[in-house]
C-alpha cells in the first residue's frame, strides 16, 4: 500500500494563561484529506484506488514562551470506499513548535 495525500486542518483553538509566558490550549479540527499517487496492489492484481475523506482532529498542549508542544488525535477515516477491504485510518502526532518571531 502507498498512501500520500495533502491533509488540510481547519479548526478552533482556545487558550488558558497561566503567566505571561506560559499558557495551555485545547483545539478541535474538521481534516480535509486530498490523496496524492495512492493506491493498494493485490498479489493477484486488483488495484483500488485511495478516495478523498475527512475525519476530526482534537488536540491540546502548551506553550513556553517561543516554544510549543501538542497532542493530537486523528479520528478514524475511510482510506478506500470499499466494504469488502476493512480500511480505516488514524494517527496520533505530537507537535513541537518554536516561533521565530
Amino acid at each position: 500500500m502507498s498512501y500520500r495525500s495533502f491533509e488540510f486542518p481547519i479548526g478552533v483553538r482556545h487558550y488558558f494563561f497561566l503567566s505571561e509566558t506560559r499558557k495551555i490550549f485545547l483545539n478541535g479540527f474538521v481534516v480535509f484529506d486530498y490523496p496524492v499517487a495512492t493506491e493498494i496492489r493485490f498479489n493477484s492484481g486488483l488495484v483500488l484506488e485511495s478516495s478523498q475523506n475527512g475525519s476530526f482532529a482534537l488536540g491540546g498542549g502548551m506553550s513556553f514562551g517561543k516554544i510549543n508542544a501538542e497532542l493530537r488525535y486523528y479520528t478514524p477515516r475511510k482510506i478506500v470506499n470499499w466494504s469488502a477491504f476493512p480500511s480505516d485510518y488514524h494517527k496520533l502526532s505530537v507537535i513541537l513548535g518554536f516561533k521565530i518571531l
